[in-house]
């Protein structure tokens, strides 16, 4: 880094995707338009398709919290797939049934609710890294069982 410092400012490493991906804020050349966003490194065709992405997810989320889904909503209809009660997802333990439904309870909160693996491990009582791992086997089990938040839960 001390070697770098002494180089000072670059041009080419100003700027976030779009801007550094078109040689900075000046015309591209011929007629080609390109569209995205600057913290997007990549293609315009990239950006376009990780924006879409990203509506869609905020969509949904926001749609199922109209609905009035929450963490608790969630909690009693994991507690119904798996056939536990809402307050064994809060326990900690390696009961298979327990894991399983605590991955699938992680995986629908962060992914279809919206919540940060931050937030959904303060309210389980367990660390980020926890929620993480939790969550890709959530993925993985609500996948292969067809696991996902109806738009309204009983």
């Amino acid at each position: 880094m001390e070697e770098g410092v002494s180089k000072g400012r670059r041009s080419d490493l100003v700027g976030g995707g779009l801007v550094r991906s078109n040689e900075g804020w000046r015309p591209t050349k011929g007629a080609e338009r390109r569209k995205g966003d600057e913290q997007i490194l990549g293609s315009s065709g990239f950006a376009i398709q990780t924006l879409r992405a990203a509506r869609e997810t905020w969509e949904r989320s926001h749609a199922l919290n109209i609905e009035g889904i929450d963490f608790t909503a969630v909690q009693n209809h994991v507690a119904r797939l798996f056939q536990l009660n809402p307050e064994d997802l809060l326990l900690l333990g390696k009961y298979p049934n327990r894991v399983a439904a605590r991955s699938v309870f992680c995986y629908l909160l962060v992914r279809e609710l919206g919540m940060t693996c931050t937030a959904v491990a303060k309210r389980l009582g367990i660390g980020q890294p926890a929620v993480s791992i939790a969550l890709a086997r959530g993925e993985q089990l609500a996948k292969e069982k067809g696991f996902t938040l109806p738009e309204r839960i009983k």
